[in-house]
C-alpha cells in the first residue's frame, strides 16, 4: 500500500506543468475538470455523472478501460474514479486514508482536495487498493558493491 504522499504524487503531479516547474492537476487523469465517464474520451473517468453513457448504472470497469488518454502523468490508470484506494495515512485510531473517488460518487469525490477515511478492516464494493513498489536502499548498495567486485575480478584476470 503506498503512502498518502506516494499515491497523491502518482495521481496528481505533472513535472511538465508551469513551464517545467511542475504542478498538480485537480483530477488524477491530467485534467482540472471531469466532464464525462464515457470510455475512450480524453480525461474521462469512472464516476457517477448521472447517466453512465456506454455502461449500465453502478458498473465497475476493467483497469485501464479508459485508455492512456485518461492516465496520470506517470501512467497510472483509474486513480480518478472506479474505486477509492487505501493509502497508509493514519487518520485516527484504526481509520486509514482513502483517495481517488469511485464509480458510485460524483466527480467532486475524485478531486485532489478530497480526503476520505475508513476503518482498515472494512470491505465495500467501492473500495480497493493499489500496490506500490520501491526498491530497498540495501538492494541498490548490494548491486553497486557486486558490480565493483565483478569489475575488480575482470581486471585481475
Amino acid at each position: 500500500i503506498p503512502t498518502e504522499n506516494e499515491w497523491y504524487k502518482a495521481a496528481y503531479f505533472d513535472p511538465t506543468k508551469n513551464a517545467g516547474a511542475g504542478g498538480y492537476w485537480l483530477h488524477a487523469n491530467q485534467t482540472n475538470t471531469l466532464t464525462t465517464n464515457t470510455v475512450g474520451a480524453a480525461g474521462a473517468a469512472n464516476f457517477d455523472d448521472g447517466d453512465y453513457v456506454g455502461y449500465p448504472a453502478m458498473a465497475l470497469t476493467d483497469v485501464g478501460a479508459y485508455g492512456t488518454n485518461s492516465d496520470s502523468y506517470y501512467g497510472t490508470n483509474d486513480q480518478a474514479g472506479n474505486v477509492m484506494e487505501w493509502n497508509d495515512a493514519v487518520i485516527s485510531g484504526s481509520s486509514r486514508g482513502l483517495r481517488g473517488g469511485d464509480w458510485i460518487d460524483a466527480e467532486s469525490i475524485s478531486r485532489s482536495s478530497f480526503r476520505y477515511s475508513g476503518v482498515s478492516t472494512s470491505q465495500d464494493f467501492f473500495i480497493g487498493f493499489r500496490v506500490a513498489s520501491v526498491p530497498e536502499p540495501s538492494s541498490l548498495v548490494l548491486t553497486i558493491f557486486t558490480s565493483g567486485v565483478i569489475l575488480l575480478r575482470r581486471r585481475r584476470a
